[in-house]
C-alpha cells in the first residue's frame, strides 16, 4: 500500500543524503530550510537592533541627557549637530540625548567657582560640558576658585580675531589689496585718530587677542614705544565689557558724519564679521588680518570633572560625532574654522576673507598675559600730574631745519600729548624761567583738576607758553617746589606725578643747589607714597647727567632728545613710562 505505517519512517532515497530533520512526530524538514530561517532571524534581530540604535525612537527607553554649556554663537551648530532622536554610545548600551544650551562664558565661569548645592550641578547652572569661545575661560575660572577645572579641552572649530574696520575707511587706506593693524590705529584723519574701540582684555579672549596684536603691530614701527602708547590709548577711549556691544556702537550708513562720529574699528573674531556682514545690519565690516596675530578663539569642549562615569561616555560619544567631518558644515556654514584653522563646505567667500588654512594661534603663558595686562591697566590707569614747562629764554632759539623755535616745537607736543591721558586723570600746568614772581621762579597757570572739566583750560594754556626774553632755567627751586606740592595732594587712587620738560640746565645762582635739592627729594620720596619725576631734556644745551639724578632719587625716568623736532616722539615715551606702560 502507498500509505506510511504509523512509528515507522520512510525509506529516503541515499542521493538525498539525510538532509532532512527527524521530528518528534516523525515529519521531516530540510536542513537548508532551517538554515535559512536562523540567518532570517539573525538578519532581522541585527535590523531590529540597527534601527533601535541609530533611530532610538521609544527603544531607547529614557536616554542619558548630556547638558552642554556653549557659547552663544557655536550653540546653534552644536544644537544642529544634536538634532534627531537618541543614539547609543559605540560599542555600548548607553543611550543619550545631547542637550545644548547657550550660554554666556563669563557666566559660566562664576557658576562653576560657586561652591557646590545639593541641588545638582544641572540646577546650579553647572553643564556636563563646558564649550566657551577660548581657553581663556578656563583660566579665569580656574583663577577664580574652580580649581578642578581642566586646564584645557578638545578644540572643535576656531577663528582668528581681526580688526573689523568700517568698509569704506578700510578701503580708502588701501583694503583689500593690502591693509595691517597699524595702518588702521596710526592714521590720523585731519589730526584726529580715526575711531578704535576693543573689548576689556582683562574679560574678554577677544580683547586680550586685540591687545597682543597691538602690542606686536606697533613693535615693528619705526617708532615702537611711542605708537604703542598712541594706539593703546586710542583703543582705551572705547572699552566695551563684551564684544558685541562694540557692534552696537557702528555706523548705521556710510554718511562722512556718521563715519566722523561712530566707531570705526575695534579687534573682533573673524566668524562675528561673517555673521555681522551677512545680516546686513549696517555699513559692511572688513576683516583686517594682522601679520602678528593675537590668539584664535579655539572653543575647548570640556567635559566637567565631577560629570557621572555613563555621563562623560555619552559626552565623549558626542565630540566623535562634532569632530566627524560630516558634521562640520552646520560650523563652517557659520563662518567658523575647524580647530586646525581650515575652511569647509558652506564657509563664506565674502571679499577680502582669507581662504585656505590659517593656523591658530594659542593663547600665551600666563605669566606673560599677566604682564601685557599690567601694561593695559597702567595705560588705563588715571593719573594725577603736574607738567611743568621751561619758558626760559633760550626757549627761543630757532630749530634747525624749520621755522619754529624750541617753544614752538615744545607748544605743539604738550597739546598733542594732553588728548591722549584719560579724561579722569587730573592735570595742573605750570611754567617757569627765573623771577617770574617776584623771585619765585615757577607760575601756575591751571591748577590741577580733572581732565573732563579741565581739558580747554588746560590747552588754552598750552597754547600761551612764550618764552620769557632774558629768563634763565630756575630747574631747581621749580622741581623741589613742584615734588613738595604733588607729595601734599598724593591721591593713592592714581599714578602720583611730576612732568618736566626743559632745554637746560640750573641758571638760578640764588636758589637751592643740586646736592641740596637731592638730599631734600630723598627725605621727602615715600615707596609708600611714591610721587615720581619724569624729566623730558630738549636740545643740545641739557645736562643728561643732571637730569637723571633728579628723576633717580624718586623712582622717576629721565628722556633726552637732541633734537627738538623728536619732542613729541620722546612726550609719549615719557607717557609710556607715566602710565607703566614701559618695555
Amino acid at each position: 500500500m502507498g500509505g506510511t505505517v504509523p512509528g515507522r519512517h520512510r525509506s529516503l532515497p541515499a542521493s538525498w543524503g539525510g538532509r532532512f530533520l527527524e521530528l518528534p512526530r516523525g515529519s521531516a524538514v530540510p536542513v537548508s530550510l532551517v538554515a535559512a530561517v536562523v540567518v532570517l532571524a539573525v538578519l532581522a534581530w541585527s535590523a531590529y537592533s540597527f534601527f533601535v540604535r541609530e533611530l532610538g525612537g521609544d527603544q531607547c527607553g529614557s536616554p542619558i541627557a548630556v547638558e552642554i554649556a556653549a557659547a552663544p554663537e557655536i550653540a546653534a551648530a552644536l544644537n544642529d549637530v544634536a538634532a534627531g532622536p537618541p543614539r547609543r554610545t559605540e560599542n555600548s548600551e548607553i543611550c543619550w540625548q545631547a542637550r545644548v544650551t547657550s550660554s554666556e562664558p563669563q557666566q559660566t565661569a562664576a557658576a562653576l567657582a560657586r561652591p557646590e548645592s545639593q541641588e545638582g550641578t544641572a540646577a546650579e547652572g553647572k553643564p556636563d560640558v563646558w564649550v566657551p569661545d577660548s581657553t581663556f575661560w578656563l583660566r579665569q575660572a580656574r583663577s577664580s576658585g574652580a580649581f578642578d577645572v581642566p586646564e584645557e579641552g578638545v578644540s572643535i572649530a576656531s577663528s582668528p580675531v581681526v580688526l573689523a574696520t568700517v568698509d569704506p575707511v578700510a578701503r580708502e587706506l588701501g583694503w583689500p589689496q593690502k591693509l595691517d593693524w597699524q595702518t588702521v590705529l596710526l592714521t590720523k584723519d585731519g589730526g584726529e585718530s580715526l575711531r578704535a574701540g576693543i573689548a576689556d582684555p582683562g574679560h574678554s579672549p577677544v580683547g586680550l587677542s586685540g591687545l597682543i596684536a597691538i602690542d606686536r603691530a606697533t613693535a615693528e614701527t619705526d617708532d615702537p614705544g611711542p605708537n604703542r602708547v598712541a594706539a593703546l590709548r586710542q583703543v582705551s577711549k572705547n572699552v566695551s565689557a563684551v564684544p558685541s556691544d562694540l557692534f552696537g556702537k557702528l555706523p548705521m550708513d556710510d554718511d562722512p558724519g556718521s563715519l566722523t562720529t561712530a566707531l570705526v574699528a575695534f579687534p573682533a573674531s573673524e566668524q562675528s564679521v561673517l555673521s555681522y556682514n551677512s545680516r546686513a545690519l549696517g555699513v559692511p565690516l572688513a576683516p583686517v588680518y594682522a601679520t602678528d596675530p593675537g590668539p584664535s578663539l579655539d572653543y575647548p569642549y570640556t567635559v566637567m570633572p565631577e560629570t557621572p562615569k555613563r555621563v562623560r561616555d555619552a559626552a565623549e560619544s558626542f565630540l566623535t560625532t562634532v569632530l566627524d567631518p560630516r558634521s562640520r558644515k552646520p560650523f563652517t556654514s557659520r563662518g567658523f574654522r575647524t580647530s586646525e584653522g581650515d575652511t569647509g563646505p558652506g564657509f563664506p567667500t565674502a571679499e577680502g576673507v582669507r581662504r585656505g588654512n590659517l593656523e591658530p594661534v594659542v593663547l600665551p603663558d600666563t605669566a606673560s598675559v599677566e604682564q601685557l595686562l599690567t601694561v593695559w591697566t597702567g595705560i588705563n590707569r588715571s593719573g594725577r600730574i603736574i607738567a611743568v614747562v621751561d619758558v626760559s629764554g633760550s626757549m627761543k632759539e630757532p630749530v634747525p631745519g624749520t621755522d619754529l623755535s624750541r617753544m614752538d616745537i615744545t607748544r605743539l607736543a604738550v597739546m598733542q600729548g594732553i588728548p591722549l591721558f584719560k579724561d579722569t586723570t587730573e592735570l595742573g600746568v605750570w611754567i617757569f624761567s627765573t623771577n617770574l614772581e617776584g623771585e619765585k621762579d615757577y607760575r601756575e597757570l591751571v591748577p590741577v583738576g580733572p581732565l573732563y572739566a579741565n581739558k580747554n583750560k588746560a590747552l588754552a594754556a598750552a597754547s600761551s607758553f612764550r618764552a620769557v626774553e632774558g629768563g634763565g632755567t630756575g630747574l631747581y627751586d621749580t622741581t623741589l617746589a613742584a615734588y613738595k606740592t604733588a607729595r601734599k595732594h598724593w591721591d593713592p587712587a592714581r599714578i602720583n606725578v611730576v612732568l618736566l620738560l626743559t632745554d637746560g640746565q640750573n641758571e638760578d645762582a640764588n636758589g637751592i643747589g643740586r646736592e641740596a635739592l637731592l638730599s631734600q627729594l630723598k627725605k621727602l620720596a615715600d615707596p609708600r607714597k611714591p610721587v615720581a619725576i619724569i624729566n623730558i631734556g630738549i636740545g643740545p644745551d641739557v645736562d643728561r647727567s643732571e637730569l637723571k639724578s633728579i628723576s633717580g632719587v624718586t623712582g622717576g625716568h629721565t628722556f633726552v632728545t637732541r633734537d627738538p623736532t623728536k619732542i613729541g616722539d620722546v612726550f609719549l615715551a615719557a607717557l609710556a613710562v607715566l602710565t607703566g606702560n614701559q618695555r
